[in-house]
């Protein structure tokens, strides 16, 4: 081999040690951000899904991912830019107990504003409020940060005297929503609030999703994660067998109410994902509990990103202990969907009012 041939054999050899030991795959993630629903690139900048900081731990052994992931994912400019193009995020939040009371906590109010903001299309559980303003004050609070929110609020549920009314807010330049309506549990009373269910529909691509929001009793939430599987059957027959299904809500999926291990539920076969894991933890308090779950169908598992998460908006919005249990016993989780290859579709006459059906 002469000069020349042995030079540029060294310079390959250097080029690719360099590409080697400055490549982001071989940096040591393992661990971090297990509880924040994984490590991603947000805006060039390796940490949590939800939009914490990586820990110090991390940090020091150079836990790296950004340009081994494609965009920024959980927080900040996915959740807030470049809509179409970027994938929907789809949310759920138990508000706790959502009334006129918190209703008329402005700063309260203000935190709950910028969470909604953060996503395309969010299932909202326990409103307890007969007057139906705090849920209308709050779609006009997201409204004033930017964008044009629109709300569909389903009936008052429950067997006691103590009523809850589920709702979805969503983006109304990004999603139509077609029909809502409650599931009749006239037959057999197998929820203490029914699930309500939405059929939507992606502007940009045409395609159709539903959501099935659920709030579960404590003492039976075994039965009703049994039963949810049956609302998912109802909601493909009513909506003449649309398949893209997302059931999302309190479950109470963990700890003393249910055995997260279960696999003899339903919707642990292999045609539905729990995008909310085990692992994840899903309230305010010091017990470490996945309450909290969105679970899709086979179908719309096939647009599913990868990404999934809870989103701790008292790290990231920076608020004490006290202000952030002011908002919510619970996080909102969510999950980020690539919405392409639906082409267009007929528009159906909307039957998505304001109070249900």
């Amino acid at each position: 081999m002469g000069r020349l041939g042995r030079w540029f054999s060294g310079l390959v050899f250097c080029v690719l040690l360099s590409l080697i030991f400055s490549s982001p795959v071989f940096s040591d993630c393992r661990g971090c951000c297990s509880h924040h629903g994984g490590v991603v690139c947000d805006g060039g900048v390796t940490r949590c899904a939800d939009g914490t900081p990586l820990s110090e731990k991390c940090r020091s052994k150079g836990c790296n991912v950004c340009g081994k992931e494609p965009g920024p994912v959980g927080s900040g400019k996915a959740l807030e830019e470049g809509f179409p193009s970027q994938p929907l995020s789809i949310a759920n939040f138990n508000i706790q107990v959502f009334g006129k009371s918190k209703a008329g906590k402005k700063e309260v109010m203000g935190t709950l504003a910028q969470i909604i903001r953060k996503f395309d299309v969010v299932a909202i559980e326990e409103i307890r409020d007969k007057s139906g303003t705090a849920i209308q004050r709050l779609e006009a609070g997201v409204d004033r940060l930017g964008e044009d929110y629109s709300v569909a609020v389903g009936p008052r549920l429950g067997r006691t005297s103590s009523k809850e009314q589920y709702a979805f807010i969503y983006r109304s330049d990004r999603l139509v929503c077609e029909e809502t309506y409650t599931f009749n549990d006239s037959g057999g009373d197998l929820f203490h609030r029914e699930p309500y269910i939405g059929l939507f529909r992606d502007k940009a691509s045409g395609l159709r999703f539903v959501l099935i929001a659920i709030h579960t009793d404590p003492d039976e939430a075994t039965e009703e994660i049994y039963a949810l599987s049956m609302a998912a059957q109802d909601a493909r027959s009513h909506f003449s067998g649309e398949s893209h299904i997302v059931i999302l809500g309190d479950l109470n999926a963990d700890c003393s109410y249910y055995d997260e291990n279960d696999l003899g539920v339903p919707l642990r076969a292999s045609s539905y994902s729990w995008l909310i894991t085990n692992a994840m933890d899903t309230n305010l308090a010091k017990s470490d509990c996945a309450y909290d779950r969105i679970i899709v169908s086979e179908e719309m598992r096939s647009h599913f990103t990868g990404h999934a998460g809870v989103y701790r908006f008292d790290e990231t919005l920076g608020l004490t202990p006290k202000q952030a249990k002011a908002v919510s016993d619970h996080y909102p989780v969510y999950a980020m969907f690539s919405m392409g290859g639906a082409g267009r579709v007929a528009s159906l006459p909307l039957r998505c009012g304001a109070g249900g059906s």
